[in-house]
């Protein structure tokens, strides 16, 4: 009997196209074509590996061909397509490589044979229908079209029977893909080509004994900004003085006085030796004034100063410099020098050219734009559409620019030049510019987006116009569409306008004003605008450098006028200030959170990291609440045995971004952690735990109108309204490269994914969406009060971030508890296509996905079949108000339809899992399960009943849909006061949040997209859930998931797509809200390995010598098995005489023809503790025979090599656990009629014939 080995992964990934077979299977007829000379001979893969080599054999001789397919019998094998190419069997495997080293692959075919197919053509795997921007938001279609390329050419696809993708990188793992196609098809003749058996050998060299945790560990150390005053140590782990971050919002010099240092914490400013002042913004030394008096000590009257620029970040509105004091005094810190030059005589200049953007973010094109024109950390809001067709002639954006364009030039040869940025989807468009309500002459147009085209086309175009065509105030400025000039209809996005304009040098109140251009034979300047004494009080610094300003010593004073000068002035940009009009930044002094010292230290050792936003009733638990992330944390400790590290946000990014809130900071963070925090890969960290929402409105801009105001609705310009959510944990926004899957979307496993394939000028060639650590976020957002009155003052109608948090914590801490009751049913839910009649396909389609899941993991006849408790406790709500298909609705009603499913969650079900439409808010099309937040229910309901009732039930979710877990959802989080009336306006979350923060209610862990999927991928990953989390018991959320989108991974690529956009997408996009430790709880099962091992007295054995043989049953799981197991060891008789002892009542006996020892009724105990599996040992012993071992000969001296012997001999045990008497799994169910049932009532499936 031959033994094979196969490592864990590579195990389940086999079982997961198992998965895919089963689904093509539903739906194929058969024939037996098979040869006779072979009809005898089996489907098998046999597998050995050694040091240099893995061989793999793949027999394929027991095949059947149908009239729309080829199969393979044996669970090996799968039926696979690319996109539009043939479906065949595949075995597909995956490789464990060494980390570190070369490979080489070979293959033999044999007993090749040529097959005329019954039909010629085989069918293709669907290819995505293309759809139009608009449309995106539907779960995706697909269609039958088949490639040209294939079944257009005379050739056998695939061109070889054997193909490798791409290597794989997973938590320091390194895999090959592997796939084999014992069957070619051409479909030109409609013939196959069989190999019934292929010999696959992969050669190892150059293996060097390394471990790598990853491909980016290699200069991970030196990544990102280091920031020594953030960590408080210099390079050489000297210890630094104090810092402070300084937050600015406007362009200009900044002063810092002793009060404001004071203010901010420091006791005593006194103390500080001046010359150690230092300042530093994005990883760049800052030059700083230092006004001390000239006495080398800092006294109340002295002063710090400083050059801000405005952010250009997409993540703040501020930009953040650091103050850093103390440490090395005899380091020489960057100063502003003051310069002085000879006073020109020539007659000073009074004008210069000033330019102003003009731009409003009404709305978020995530999709609409080129990746590689917008990089991440630029914004995607554009002003309102601008729309024109028959029914609209004419449509306008106007802007009033009278406050930004101060003192205007005009008159003769004046000109102003104008920049416009647009994106426009149609076939033509063209603007106009209107200035000063008079429309330019000038006709910008372009070719839009052709047809089939994916992202809007974006245009640029400049026009010089005269300054005097602005009139008087207010200037306005404006663009102009029209259908006339086409006769086509246009959709256009204005980006921004930027307009260089002439200005008259005259400073603004605070004696402020920035001169950006001057022109280049200008070499004395004249300033006016000033009083007397604020002309006293003027300050000219050249900012051309603003690293480096200089402050200018030439400047004379006449009256109320200033002039400066230098040689020349011109192509240099400079600021004019007034001393006693400084703006003062906001002042933070960096008390460093982490509690043992700087993260970018090599020192930790963790298990759990929990990352935590900067707001300090999420870092330290208010009196208001009960529970708080610590309680979390103690939790993770006492009763998982984990190490945790609780880290501050803002303590990432001031190590790894200067201060600057950014996503790559956090992931740089976690990278570094990953590959330096521990010595070995396995005491790296293992859990990470996002504590925040995130959203993509950074800066609080956001309207949600598309079109003209509408009554009632926020108007981001007027005060009374205010966006009051906060962006606590910013997403890690990504790019799928294609807008059909939404574009830009949160995509946070790459938070934690680090094995990029980076070419060596940076570029990324190849993103990874594998991650190497389990993430999941907590979207814990600020609340509204919903029990306010109109006369709440405004900052009491918030209720702090806090209250979510006590409330998930809560939710997690008893739904670990030790009186928590596992629920044993796992609800499928699916819904019907839309009924507009602008979906292909059959109306039961997501029926159909969901039973061919239900099918492919729950009977007791598949194997390796799920335990026998969740067999019996499927539940089906399929909703369609059309009682028709293969695969009927439970349910026509939609309000019948979404009562039994919050019923459902209401009394409990382990898992409940949707298929169909989805959106932000809801699954299905109409929404079969909708949940809202209360203050949304007042407002548009006018009550403010819960959807669910507080049970304090607690599914897992899952949707495999679209976007219901987008939870960084746009249209949230407004309220206006409007007269003594308080009205909320758009307050709604993804379907995961309101699901997660629900009180005493919904999910404990939810799963869903954040972008759009395809139906045929998300059957796959859907299999794998189950399996994960049912089948394997995988012990927590985050691993199990991981687990099946690794599976996902192996078996969604192929000859044509190692890394397609749809396997992307649902790697990328299937987000994980809430704790990755969490410990799934569902009823007691016992999960068995086997172990065995032969012991003998001496390297050789003598004839007549014993030999022990241990069997050793593993209980990994966390019930008992006390029933039904049966342990089977079948022994070589040619090598051992009759077992002179058995443990435990074993006796010999005979199973078909072979003598077997056996035992039965084995009770294996579950775990005492975790990470503790229960065991029970087996033993037997007996002597070796006299004659031959294994069919070898005995040497002269009657001994031979034990491991030789046995290695191959004494099959390893193999035990049964059979289905106790009293289960009836799918116990079949009267065939339906046209009654339809109007609750949810748990049906029973019965096994569908294959």
């Amino acid at each position: 009997m031959k033994t094979h080995s196969k490592s864990l992964l590579a195990f389940a990934a086999l079982l997961v196209v198992l998965v895919i077979g089963l689904l093509w299977w539903s739906s194929t007829t058969t024939y037996n074509v098979r040869a006779d000379s072979t009809a005898e001979q089996e489907s098998a893969v046999i597998r050995n590996e050694s040091s240099d080599q893995i061989t793999i054999n793949i027999e394929s001789y027991d095949y059947e061909i149908g009239d729309q397919a080829i199969l393979i019998n044996g669970k090996q094998f799968s039926q696979y397509g690319d996109p539009g190419a043939p479906v065949l069997p595949v075995y597909s495997d995956l490789i464990e490589l060494p980390d570190v080293g070369d490979w080489s692959l070979d293959f033999v075919t044999s007993d090749a044979s040529l097959i005329k197919l019954p039909t010629k053509t085989l069918p293709a795997a669907p290819v995505p229908r293309e759809i139009s921007v608009s449309a995106v938001g539907a779960l995706l279609d697909e269609v039958d079209r088949p490639a040209p390329e294939i079944y257009g050419h005379d050739a056998y696809y695939p061109g070889t029977p054997v193909i490798t993708g791409q290597e794989l990188w997973q938590r320091g793992m390194r895999y090959l893909q592997l796939k084999v196609f014992p069957f070619q098809y051409n479909p030109v003749k409609g013939m196959a080509k069989h190999y019934g058996s292929i010999d696959v050998s992969i050669t190892l060299s150059n293996v060097q004994a390394l471990e790598l945790r990853s491909l980016s560990c290699d200069g991970v150390a030196s990544s990102g900004i280091l920031n020594p005053w953030a960590t408080g140590f210099d390079s050489g782990g000297n210890p630094l003085g104090g810092a402070l971050r300084l937050y600015t919002t406007e362009r200009g010099i900044h002063e810092v006085t002793f009060a404001d240092l004071q203010g901010a914490g420091i006791t005593d400013p006194s103390t500080i030796d001046p010359s150690s002042f230092d300042m530093m913004t994005g990883g760049m030394a800052i030059a700083l004034e230092v006004n001390d008096g000239g006495d080398g000590t800092f006294d109340p009257g002295d002063n710090l100063r400083f050059y801000a620029e405005p952010t250009t970040s997409r993540f703040m509105t501020e930009n953040v410099y650091w103050l850093s004091y103390g440490g090395d005094s005899a380091l020489v810190r960057p100063r502003i020098p003051t310069q002085t030059s000879a006073q020109p005589s020539v007659t000073p200049v009074t004008e210069f050219r000033r330019t102003v953007r003009i731009e409003r973010s009404f709305n978020y094109l995530p999709g609409e734009i080129e990746p590689n024109n917008r990089p991440y950390d630029q914004d995607r809001f554009f002003d309102r559409l601008l729309t024109v067709s028959t029914t609209g002639q004419e449509d306008e954006a106007s802007y009033d620019i009278t406050e930004m364009m101060t003192y205007p030039l005009f008159g003769s040869g004046q000109e102003a030049e104008i920049t416009g940025v647009m994106l426009s989807d149609s076939t033509q468009a063209g603007v106009r510019l209107v200035v000063g309500g008079t429309e330019s002459g000038t006709l910008h147009n372009w070719s839009g987006t052709a047809p089939g085209d994916l992202f809007y086309n974006e245009y640029v175009f400049t026009e010089s116009v005269p300054m005097d065509q602005f009139g008087g105030v207010p200037y306005t400025l404006g663009l102009r569409i029209k259908y006339d000039d086409f006769n086509v209809a246009q959709n256009v996005f204005p980006d921004y306008l930027e307009l260089n304009y002439p200005a008259a040098t005259i400073v603004d109140s605070n004696g402020a004003l920035f001169l950006d251009s001057i022109a280049n034979t200008v070499e004395r300047v004249r300033l006016s605008g000033y009083s007397a004494a604020g002309a006293a009080e003027a300050l000219i610094y050249d900012v051309s450098d603003p690293k480096s300003p200089a402050r200018v010593g030439s400047v004379v004073i006449n009256g109320t006028d200033v002039d400066f000068w230098s040689t020349p002035l011109g192509n240099r940009s400079f600021f004019a200030a007034a001393g006693d009009a400084l703006p003062t930044p906001r002042l933070e002094l960096d008390l460093p959170f982490a509690p043992n010292g700087p993260l970018r230290s090599a020192t930790h050792v963790v298990d759990y990291i929990a990352i935590v936003a900067n707001h300090p009733d999420l870092i330290t638990k208010p009196a208001t609440v009960t529970y708080g992330l610590d309680d979390l944390l103690a939790h993770r400790e006492t009763q998982d045995g984990f190490t945790t590290l609780k880290v501050s946000a803002q303590d990432i990014y001031d190590e790894w971004s200067a201060g600057q809130v950014d996503q790559m900071a956090i992931r740089q963070f976690l990278n570094y952690a990953y590959c330096e925090w521990g010595a070995t890969l396995d005491d790296a960290p293992s859990y990470v735990l996002l504590v925040g929402d995130g959203l993509v409105d950074f800066k609080h801009f956001y309207n949600t109108f598309s079109g003209p105001a509408r009554p009632n609705y926020p108007d981001p310009t007027t005060e009374a309204d205010k966006l009051y959510e906060l962006n606590l944990i910013p997403p890690y926004l990504d790019d799928v490269n294609d807008p059909v899957f939404r574009g830009e979307v949160p995509v946070d496993v790459r938070f934690v994914s680090f094995d990029d394939v980076v070419q060596p000028d940076g570029t990324i060639t190849l993103r990874d969406y594998l991650a190497d650590m389990h993430l999941g976020r907590l979207p814990v957002q600020v609340r509204v009060d919903t029990g306010i009155s109109a006369t709440t003052p405004v900052d009491e109608y918030l209720l702090s971030p806090a209250v979510d948090l006590d409330i998930m914590v809560r939710k997690i801490l008893e739904y670990e508890g030790p009186n928590y009751v596992a629920d044993e049913s796992i609800t499928f839910a699916a819904g019907p296509i839309l009924s507009n009649g602008s979906e292909p396909g059959p109306r039961d389609k997501y029926r159909q996905a969901s039973q061919n899941v239900l099918m492919s993991t729950l009977p007791s006849n598949i194997e390796p079949a799920l335990p026998p408790v969740y067999q019996a406790s499927a539940n089906r709500l399929y909703y369609d108000p059309d009682y028709s298909g293969n695969v009927l609705p439970t349910h026509t009603s939609i309000n019948a339809a979404t009562d039994a499913f919050r019923a459902m969650l209401d009394t409990g079900t382990s898992m409940a899992q949707w298929v169909g439409h989805g959106a932000f808010t809801n699954w299905g099309n109409p929404a079969v399960l909708l949940l809202r937040s209360a203050e949304y229910n007042e407002l548009i309901n006018g009550v403010s009943t819960p959807n669910l009732a507080p049970s304090h039930k607690y599914a897992i979710t899952v949707g495999y849909g679209c976007q219901s877990s987008y939870f960084t959802n746009l249209a949230a989080g407004r309220y206006r006061v409007m007269g003594t009336t308080i009205q909320r306006f758009m307050l709604w979350h993804s379907l995961g949040e309101s699901l997660i923060r629900a009180e005493d209610r919904g999910a404990i862990a939810d799963i869903g997209a954040t972008g759009n999927h395809f139906l045929s991928d998300i059957q796959v990953l859907n299999a794998s859930v189950i399996r994960a989390i049912y089948r394997d018991q995988i012990e927590r959320i985050g691993p199990a998931l991981d687990s099946a989108k690794f599976d996902f991974a192996v078996a969604s690529s192929g000859p044509s797509n190692p890394n397609s956009v749809q396997q992307r997408d649902i790697l990328a996009t299937m987000q994980l809200l809430g704790d990755p430790a969490l410990r799934i709880q569902r009823p007691p099962v016992p999960l068995l390995e086997v172990e065995s091992s032969l012991s003998v007295s001496a390297p050789t054995i003598p004839q007549g010598e014993s030999a022990v043989y241990t069997v050793d049953l593993v209980n990994t799981g966390n019930g008992n098995a006390s029933q039904n197991v049966d342990v089977v060891v079948d022994y070589d008789e040619t090598a051992l005489n009759t077992p002179s002892y058995i443990s435990d009542g074993g006796y010999v006996t005979t199973l078909n023809g072979s003598s077997v020892i056996r035992w039965d009724d084995i009770s294996v105990p579950a775990g005492t503790a975790p990470r503790e599996n229960g065991t029970t040992t087996l033993t037997f012993v007996a002597t070796v025979s006299y004659t031959t071992v294994g069919g070898q000969q005995v040497d002269g001296d009657g001994t031979v090599d034990s491991p030789e012997i046995f290695a191959f001999d004494l099959n390893e045990a193999t035990f049964t656990i059979e289905v106790p008497t009293a289960a009836t799994p799918f116990a079949p169910t009267p065939e339906p009629t046209a009654t339809v049932p109007a609750t949810g009532d748990r049906l029973y499936l019965p096994i569908l014939s294959r």
